[in-house]
């Protein structure tokens, strides 16, 4: 792993609503330097839970960290840790407006947390609290290395010796659309993990911290 100092700022969790409901981040201060965590694939994280409070509130998780890859700019996936068996985490996917327009910001459903090079050993078997977990499938490699981001999502198995498995979630980029899939028909191959109950609050944070992390990187 390489540490590597970057601009981050601090939230406070202080929101102002006004007449319309829309609420604004109040309260933006910044901090000249943080340090992130950086694979040699370029794979960048930066936990940001005892830093931006608002955020961890927003998760309802006690973690959250900010991770992009450098082999992609204006692409950002901030993401919620349970710190649970279950992996049922929240995280959002922001992608930077290209030629003047609005910066594009979804909420998914996730899991446990991973990367595009930890993915590409092809593991059989995943770390989880308690023991490790097989895969649910055999990884696909073209898929993981399409990916800008993973994810791996937990689910029953009904096999006693090995009650649970992973299955990856890709991030993969077409077109200049970034596209959430998996080989899951029970989550409609992906579809069903985007989540559109995003609120006017949650919006205004996300993009707020989007916006400077942008600008600084």
């Amino acid at each position: 792993m390489i540490c590597r100092l970057v601009p981050i700022l601090f939230l406070a969790a202080t929101f102002v609503t006004d007449a319309t409901a829309r609420s604004t981040v109040a309260n933006v201060l910044f901090t000249p330097m943080r340090e992130a965590v950086c694979n040699s694939s370029g794979e960048c994280t930066l936990d940001v839970s005892n830093d931006l409070s608002a955020l961890v509130e927003v998760c309802d998780a006690p973690r959250a960290a900010l991770n992009w890859n450098e082999h992609r700019k204006g692409a950002l996936l901030i993401t919620c840790e349970c710190e649970c068996t279950a992996h049922e985490n929240v995280g959002w996917l922001v992608l930077a407006g290209k030629n003047n327009s609005p910066i594009k910001i979804q909420r998914y459903t996730l899991g446990k947390t991973s990367t595009v090079s930890a993915l590409l050993k092809k593991p059989k078997y995943i770390s989880d609290f308690m023991a490790s977990h097989p895969v649910c499938e055999d990884i696909e490699v073209q898929k993981v290395q399409a990916s800008v981001f993973v994810s791996l999502a937990k689910q029953p198995t009904g096999d006693e010796n090995h009650p649970y498995c992973f299955y990856p979630i890709y991030f993969i980029e077409s077109e200049g659309e970034m596209a959430v899939m998996t080989d899951n028909p029970l989550d409609g191959f992906g579809t069903l993990l985007v989540d559109d109950g995003v609120g006017p609050q949650e919006q205004e944070l996300v993009l707020t911290i989007s916006q400077w992390f942008f600008k600084l990187n």
